[in-house]
């Protein structure tokens, strides 16, 4: 007997240049579109330089779902300055963070979360 291993291609949400309140719900709701058991959904930061309080809210929410949905939400490239609010809200120690979309697509994190390496660069 064989078994076959289906692999579902990580999904990569490419992110607005700010996340705040006026489309943090958007935002959030289109990664929870991608949602599928067993995916990867890669949202893509490189242009967000802006993340609130209630964009970080928000995205945290989707990790949530995320998991309740049996897939995973990584986050990729956030800028220097987004990575430090999460650092202050505490939300880089929940959110799967890494340095780069490949990375984020495979799942390999550099340290412990992949936030300390991209906030010394």
């Amino acid at each position: 007997m064989k078994i076959a291993i289906r692999r579902i291609r990580p999904v990569v949400i490419q992110l607005p240049r700010e996340i705040d309140g006026s489309n943090a719900e958007e935002v959030a709701a289109r990664l929870r579109a991608a949602y599928r058991p067993g995916a990867i959904v890669v949202a893509d930061m490189a242009k967000a330089i802006f993340c609130d309080s209630l964009g970080t809210r928000e995205l945290l929410s989707a990790h949530y779902s995320a998991r309740e949905s049996r897939c995973e939400l990584h986050v990729a490239r956030p800028s220097g300055e987004v990575l430090r609010v999460w650092q202050l809200l505490g939300a880089d120690r929940i959110l799967a963070i890494y340095p780069t979309i490949e990375a984020a697509q495979a799942g390999r994190r550099s340290g412990r979360n992949g936030s300390a390496a991209l906030a010394r660069e």
